[in-house]
C-alpha cells in the first residue's frame, strides 16, 4: 500500500499547484557575429534579470548567429554571451515591453588570453523532464556506470522489457529503438543482444520520446534514443574507461575513445571491447490439459541451464568537415562483431495426472553463433540564408551477417532407469543476411519569427536472407531434416513524406503534423513456393498544443498515430528449437498493427514535477500466444494478431532537492492494459492494472565524492500471455573523482537483494504454464574513467538550437 501513499501525495501536490497566471510577454531575438561580420555558431546565450542577475533561460546561436528567446514576462534584462576562443560580453541592460525586442548584433572579441590551464565543469542531473520527453544523463550516474545499454534502459524511468526483448514506454510496447537519431533496425532478441554489447561508458544519453511527432518514422509507439558520447573540444583527445563485473561470473568491458578537432576538421574514433559471461537457470511446469474437456493428461516438469559467453566487440571511425560557416559534410563507419556460445543441460520429465514418471529426458545442449555488422553513413548539413532555413541529408547502409548453431543430444530413459532407451542426435544451421539502406531529406522553412514549416521525405529497402537447415545425426553422418528445414526471403520498401507547421502564440505553442509511409512487403518460402505479398499506404497525423500558464507551470496535450510493423524474424514460419519439446515459430500472415495515443502533460518549474496522463488504443495488435500439440507433448510460442489493445495509464515523477547536495528523483507509472482477441477460435481476454516506481537517491560529499541508491518496484504486470509476479531491483554505488577530476573511480553493486527474477504463470483455454526463469542480474561492478586533451580545459557543453538538435538526432 506504501506506492498508492506515495502516488496519493504526489497526485495532491500535483492539484495544489495547479494555478493559472496571466503574465505578459515577449519575445528576445538578437544575433552573434566575430570581427569580420560572420555568424558565429553555438555561443551559449544566458539571459539574466537585471535586478539580481538570476539566470532566466539559457540559448545558443545557430548556424547563423542568431538566437532568440521566446515567452519571456515583460521586465529589465541583461544578456551574457560566452563562446570558447572570445572574450565573455555582457550587454547593457534594456526592457522588455513589448511582444518584439531586438536587440543590435554583438561582435564578439577575440580572446588573446592563454586558457589551457583553466578547468570548467558542469554536472548534469541524471533525470531532465521536458515537456514532450525525459532525458537520462548516463554519463552523471554511478550506479548505471560499468553496466550495459540494455540495463541502462531497464533503469531509466518509464521504461520496462520483457523477456523477449520487448520495450515498452509507460506500460506500451513496441518502442523503437535509435543509436544517434539512425534506427537499428534491429527487434526482440537482436536488439537485446546489441544493447547488451553497449557498454554505459559508450552513452551519453538516452532520450525517451512517449508521443513522437509526424517528423519521426511512425514505427513504434515511443522512441528511445541512446547518444553515445563525443567531443566537442579543439584539439586532441583521449577517454578510457575500464569496468569489471562480478557476479556469478566475471565481465569485463574496455573503451576507449579519441578525438581530433580544428578549425574546420573534426575527427573521432572509438573502440570497445567486452567479454560477457553469464547464466540462465530456468524452470517450468506444464500442465497439458485436453482442449474441450480441460482434464490434465501429462504434465512436463523441467528444469535447465545454460552458461552463456558473448565476446563483442565494435568500432566507429567518424569525420565532420565544415565547407564554411553554413555547411557540414560528415561521414562514419561502425563495425560490430558479437560471437556467441552457451552450453548446458537440461533434465525433462513427463508425468501422467497422478505425478507418475513416465519418461526421462536428459539434454546436452550447445549453440555457436557469429555476428558481423558493418555500417556506413554520409551526411550533410546546410544552412541556406540567414533566416533559419536548413537542409539535411542523410543516407545509410547496414549489412548484419549471422550464423548460428545448434547442437542437442537428447538421451531418452523410461520411467527412472539408468540406462537410456532411445538416443537423438538433432543438429540445426541458421545463416542470416540483411541488408538495409536508407536515405532522407529534412528541410525546415521558417514563415516568420513565430511559425515554420519542416518537410521531408525518405526512402528504406529491406532484405533478408534466412535458411533454417535441420539434420539428425546418426553413426556420425548428418541426414538432412526435410520437414522442418525452410528458406525464407523477405523483401520491403518503405516510401515515406512528412510535412508540419509549428506556430508561437503568446503562451501557445502549437504543432500540427501529416506523415504519409507507403510500404510494400514480399515474403517468399523457397522451400514451398508460398509468397505473401502486402501493400499498405497509412496516414499518420499528430497534434501538439503547449499552453504556458506562467512562468513555473505548464500544460500540454498532444496526439499522434503510429505503427508497428512485424519482426522480420516473426514472419518467418521455421521453427527455433528451444529444446525437444518446446519451440517458436513465425507467422507469415501477421499484419502490422496501429495506434492511436494522446497524452496530457503538466510541469512545473522546468521538472522540478512533472504529471502525464496517457491513453493508447491498438488495432490488430501482435502477441506471442502459448499454443500445445499434445499429441506430440510439445509446446510453442507464435505471434498473432489479436482485435485490440488499450492502456491507460498516469505518470507522476519529480526532483526533490531534500538538503544541500542530496537530490531525490522519484517516478511513479500506474496503467491498466487490456488484451482482446482470438487464439483457436475462441474468444481470449487479459487485463490487469500494474504499477511501477524508482527512485534515485544522490549524494555529494566531500570533496569528489558522490554515492547513489537506486530502488525499483513492479506489481503484477504482463508479459505477453504471461501474468508476472511483482519483482523490483535495489543498487547502490559510489564514486570518487581523482587525477585532478580527470578521472574517476566507481564501485556499485546491482539488484544487491537478487529481486529481479522472471516468475510467470499463464493460463487460459488448455494452456496452463508455469515459469521460474533467472539470470546473472546481481554483479558488483568497479570502473576507472580518465580523460585528457591537448588544450587541459574542458568546454562547458552548450545547449544546441533546436535545429541543430533535429538535424542530428531526429530520423
Amino acid at each position: 500500500m506504501n506506492h498508492k501513499i506515495v502516488l496519493l501525495l504526489m497526485t495532491s501536490l500535483l492539484a495544489a499547484n495547479f494555478v493559472i497566471g496571466q503574465v505578459r510577454t515577449g519575445s528576445i531575438h538578437g544575433k552573434v557575429v566575430s570581427p569580420d561580420q560572420r555568424g558565429i555558431f553555438s555561443a551559449t546565450i544566458a539571459l539574466r534579470k537585471n535586478t539580481d542577475k538570476t539566470t532566466v533561460k539559457f540559448a545558443a546561436t545557430d548556424s547563423s548567429g542568431v538566437f532568440d528567446f521566446d515567452q519571456i514576462p515583460y521586465g529589465e534584462y541583461v544578456v551574457s554571451i560566452t563562446c570558447v576562443g572570445f572574450e565573455r560580453f555582457v550587454t547593457e541592460s534594456f526592457g522588455l515591453n513589448s511582444t518584439q525586442h531586438n536587440l543590435e548584433p554583438v561582435v564578439m572579441a577575440p580572446d588573446v588570453k592563454d586558457l589551457k590551464d583553466v578547468t570548467i565543469t558542469a554536472v548534469k542531473p541524471i533525470i531532465e523532464r521536458r515537456m514532450d520527453r525525459t532525458i537520462v544523463n548516463v554519463s552523471s550516474s554511478v550506479t548505471m556506470s560499468g553496466g550495459t545499454g540494455l540495463e541502462v534502459l531497464a533503469q531509466s524511468p518509464g521504461v520496462t522489457i520483457t523477456t523477449n526483448g520487448r520495450i515498452a514506454i509507460k506500460g506500451k510496447e513496441g518502442t523503437v529503438v535509435l543509436i544517434d537519431g539512425r534506427q537499428t533496425y534491429l527487434t526482440g532478441a537482436d536488439l537485446t543482444n546489441y544493447l547488451r554489447s553497449l557498454q554505459a561508458n559508450q552513452i551519453e544519453k538516452v532520450e525517451i520520446i512517449s508521443n513522437p511527432s509526424a517528423r519521426y518514422d511512425a514505427a513504434g509507439n515511443g522512441i528511445i534514443n541512446i547518444i553515445t558520447q563525443t567531443e566537442a573540444k579543439k584539439g586532441w583527445g583521449a577517454a578510457f574507461a575500464l569496468s569489471y563485473r562480478q557476479g556469478k561470473y566475471a565481465n569485463t568491458a574496455d573503451n576507449v575513445m579519441l578525438h581530433y578537432r580544428a578549425e574546420k576538421f573534426n575527427l573521432g574514433a572509438t573502440f570497445n571491447y567486452q567479454q560477457a559471461n553469464g547464466f540462465q537457470d530456468y524452470y517450468v511446469l506444464r500442465n497439458l490439459r485436453d482442449m474441450h474437456l480441460d482434464n490434465i493428461e501429462t504434465v512436463f516438469d523441467q528444469n535447465s541451464y545454460q552458461k552463456t559467453r558473448n565476446i563483442s566487440m565494435n568500432a566507429r571511425i567518424n569525420m565532420d568537415y565544415y565547407l564554411n560557416v553554413k555547411t557540414v559534410i560528415g561521414a562514419s563507419v561502425t563495425y560490430f562483431d558479437n560471437p556467441t556460445r552457451s552450453s548446458g543441460y537440461s533434465t525433462t520429465l513427463l508425468k501422467s495426472p497422478d505425478l507418475a514418471t513416465l519418461q526421462r529426458v536428459a539434454s546436452n545442449t550447445g549453440t555457436n553463433g557469429t555476428w558481423h555488422n558493418p555500417g556506413y553513413n554520409l551526411n550533410l548539413r546546410r544552412a541556406i540564408g540567414n533566416k533559419g532555413q536548413n537542409l539535411s541529408l542523410d543516407a545509410n547502409y547496414l549489412h548484419y551477417n549471422t550464423h548460428d548453431s545448434q547442437v542437442f543430444d537428447n538421451y531418452f530413459y523410461k520411467e527412472l532407469k539408468e540406462e537410456p532407451d532411445t538416443v537423438e542426435y538433432f543438429r540445426a544451421k541458421f545463416p542470416r543476411t540483411i541488408k538495409i539502406g536508407s536515405a532522407k531529406a529534412d528541410y525546415e522553412l521558417p514563415i516568420t519569427t513565430k511559425d515554420k514549416l519542416e518537410m521531408g521525405v525518405r526512402y528504406s529497402e529491406v532484405r533478408s536472407d534466412n535458411n533454417a537447415l535441420y539434420y539428425n545425426e546418426v553413426s556420425g553422418l548428418l541426414h538432412e531434416d526435410s520437414v522442418n528445414s525452410n528458406h525464407f526471403v523477405y523483401r520491403e520498401r518503405i516510401v515515406a513524406a512528412y510535412l508540419t507547421y509549428k506556430k508561437q502564440l503568446d503562451k501557445f505553442n502549437m504543432q500540427a503534423g501529416l506523415r504519409i509511409e507507403k510500404t510494400s512487403s514480399s515474403s517468399s518460402q523457397l522451400t514451398t513456393g508460398q509468397v505473401n505479398n502486402l501493400d499498405y499506404t497509412p496516414l499518420f497525423p499528430s497534434l501538439s498544443l503547449e499552453y504556458k500558464l506562467n512562468e513555473d507551470h505548464s500544460l500540454g496535450i498532444s496526439y499522434s498515430r503510429r505503427i508497428e510493423r512485424p519482426e522480420y524474424q516473426n514472419l518467418n514460419p521455421f521453427k527455433y528449437y528451444i529444446d525437444k519439446y518446446t519451440y517458436e515459430q513465425g507467422n507469415p500472415y501477421l499484419r502490422p498493427q496501429i495506434s492511436n495515443n494522446i497524452e496530457l502533460n503538466y510541469l512545473l518549474f522546468n521538472g522540478f514535477l512533472s504529471a502525464t496522463l496517457s491513453y493508447s488504443r491498438i488495432d490488430k495488435p501482435i502477441l506471442s500466444v502459448v499454443l500445445q500439440d499434445i499429441d506430440r507433448n510439445e509446446t510453442f510460442l507464435i505471434p498473432q494478431n489479436m482485435n485490440s489493445s488499450s492502456v491507460v495509464g498516469l505518470n507522476v515523477s519529480s526532483t526533490i532537492p531534500v538538503f544541500t547536495g542530496f537530490t531525490s528523483t522519484l517516478n511513479l507509472d500506474l496503467n491498466n492494459r487490456d488484451i482482446k482477441g482470438e487464439v483457436n477460435g475462441l474468444p481470449y481476454t487479459l487485463s490487469k492494472l500494474q504499477f511501477y516506481g524508482t527512485m534515485l537517491n544522490q549524494y555529494k560529499f566531500g570533496t569528489g565524492w558522490s554515492a547513489e541508491l537506486y530502488g525499483q518496484y513492479a506489481s503484477s504486470s504482463i508479459d505477453e500471455t504471461f501474468i508476472r509476479r511483482p519483482y523490483g531491483t535495489i543498487s547502490i554505488g559510489v564514486s570518487k573523482s581523482v587525477l585532478q577530476k580527470k578521472g574517476a573511480i566507481r564501485l556499485s553493486g546491482a539488484d544487491i537483494f537478487y529481486w529481479d527474477q522472471f516468475v510467470a504463470s499463464s493460463r487460459y483455454q488448455h494452456v496452463d504454464v508455469y515459469a521460474d526463469n533467472r539470470f546473472q542480474t546481481r554483479m558488483i561492478r568497479l570502473g576507472f574513467t580518465y580523460r585528457i586533451n591537448s588544450t587541459g580545459k574542458a568546454e562547458k557543453e552548450k545547449e544546441k538550437p533546436q535545429e541543430v538538435e533535429r538535424v542530428k538526432t531526429k530520423q
